[in-house]
């Protein structure tokens, strides 16, 4: 074997810092404490500080995620409702123009009816001419006064068919009235022509109608 080293005495000063060494680890009063417990007690306040804080920000972080979602769904409603104000605004100028369209229809078809009344009240009209006119101008069996009952003027009749057809100028419109002068048809028409004044009297004859 080799030969040994012996280690060095220890000299006092190597004693003492031991000696101290062993008192900062086994003195809890001594001054080795001191920066530890500061460390401790800095980590505490941080502690107390900051996950309050921590908390503080996730709840607002939440909140903020919920009002954000809040609003998703809020603006997803006002383009719903904006969309079913457009449909309901669509569908109300939709019924607008329909009932436009139907007033329309129902203006025109009350002028039709309109015209269509005013042509009949005109053929009205012209009937009731043509018939005052007629009456004016014709007349069946009787006794009346040219002039008067009847306008002057010349008459013929239709074709006789009853195989009798007689007529008369009288003095005046009695029965007993004195015949000036008469006639007898019996086939064919009749004419005689009335004067103002005269009385005339017909049977059998049918309608005397005005020529002219």
């Amino acid at each position: 074997m080799g030969d040994e080293v012996e280690p060095a005495p220890e000299g006092p000063a190597t004693w003492r810092e031991r000696i101290r060494g062993i008192g900062r680890e086994v003195k809890p009063g001594g001054k080795a404490w001191v920066p530890a417990l500061a460390i401790l007690g800095a980590i505490v306040v941080v502690a107390a500080i900051g996950v309050p804080t921590i908390l503080r920000i996730q709840d607002q972080a939440r909140s903020v995620e919920l009002l954000s979602t809040q609003l998703a769904n809020t603006e997803s409603d006002l383009s719903i409702a904006k969309a079913e104000a457009k449909n309901l605004g669509d569908s109300l100028a939709a019924a607008r123009n329909s009932a436009a369209q139907k007033d329309a229809d129902i203006a025109a078809r009350e002028a039709d009816l309109k015209a269509r009344e005013d042509a009949v009240s005109q053929r009205e009209a012209a009937v009731s001419a043509t018939e005052q006119k007629i009456a004016e101008n014709s007349f069946s069996g009787g006794v009346y006064v040219v002039g008067t009952d009847v306008a002057a003027g010349t008459y013929r009749t239709g074709q006789i068919d009853s195989g009798l057809c007689y007529y008369a100028w009288k003095a005046g419109t009695d029965s007993d009235s004195r015949i000036l002068d008469n006639n007898v048809v019996q086939e064919g028409a009749a004419t005689a022509t009335l004067r103002e004044g005269q009385v005339f009297e017909s049977s059998g004859c049918g309608t005397w109608t005005k020529l002219g």
